[in-house]
């Protein structure tokens, strides 16, 4: 197998004197060779992530353009997938497809292989690419369970009461659980507004990252009086006003 070096300098990545510093730079850092190279700004994550596909014959997968399967993550805890740098993609067969960063962690693979008695086809992606994938897919699933939690807790009828209601019983779960999940996976997905779409048959709520709208959860068309008085609650708006629009702010 060749080595990193040499597959940057024949594919034209790296001179043979960066490589030579990029060596020099690596003794006694106990840091890989790409992570070197990228921290002296030779060259991108995706550059070595490229290299590396070469190296050991593992094809990269652009995580963003990918619908990653929920059943795939309910194998691994979200810390687990911090911790290794890896995610669940989906299934092939059967097999699973997992997105990692390090195709040297065999541990990794003997691990999952273990949990789930099912091979593993690796896939490589960046460092960041995986920390988003994590972020969004995993927190996309506790609003799901929010979502669920609140038709499951609450009656239809008691779901509709609640939004005509200015007591304390509007700020108590499991419609504050619902809220706060909503607005804390639109933070941790890094996402510029949050839509609350009431339709003919349900409560839609959308996210937009990257000017992208995407659907996080879908409630009860009886939840939504109840979701937005919660929400005007929060933000210090006239909760009893409803003809007009207004503005709020919700610090935390």
């Amino acid at each position: 197998m060749k080595r990193l070096g040499d597959i940057l300098i024949d594919s034209g990545f790296l001179t043979a004197a960066e490589l030579a510093e990029a060596l020099s730079a690596q003794q006694g850092s106990n840091k890989r060779l790409g992570e070197i190279i990228v921290e002296m700004g030779l060259l991108t994550e995706l550059d070595i992530l490229r290299a590396v596909s070469s190296q050991y014959d593992i094809p990269i997968i652009d995580l963003q353009n990918v619908d990653i399967d929920p059943n795939a993550t309910k194998i691994v805890s979200e810390s687990y997938c911090e911790e290794n740098l890896i995610i669940p993609i989906g299934y092939e067969d059967d097999k699973i497809v997992v997105a990692l960063y390090d195709p040297l962690n065999i541990l990794v693979a003997d691990d999952l292989r273990f949990r789930t008695g099912n091979e593993i086809i690796p896939m490589l992606a960046t460092k960041n690419a995986i920390h988003e994938a994590i972020k969004v897919n995993f927190g996309k699933e506790t609003a799901q369970r929010a979502a669920a939690d609140l038709e499951q807790e609450m009656d239809i009828a008691a779901l509709s009461r609640l939004g005509e209601q200015i007591t304390d019983e509007v700020n108590q779960a499991p419609v504050v659980k619902l809220v706060n999940s909503m607005i804390e996976f639109a933070i941790r997905a890094n996402s510029s507004d949050i839509h609350v779409e009431p339709m003919e048959d349900r409560v839609r709520v959308r996210i937009r990252i990257d000017g992208v709208l995407s659907e996080i959860m879908s409630n009860p068309v009886a939840a939504r009086d109840a979701i937005i008085t919660r929400i005007k609650i929060m933000s210090g708006m006239n909760i009893a006003e409803k003809r007009i629009p207004q503005d709020g702010r919700i610090q935390t």
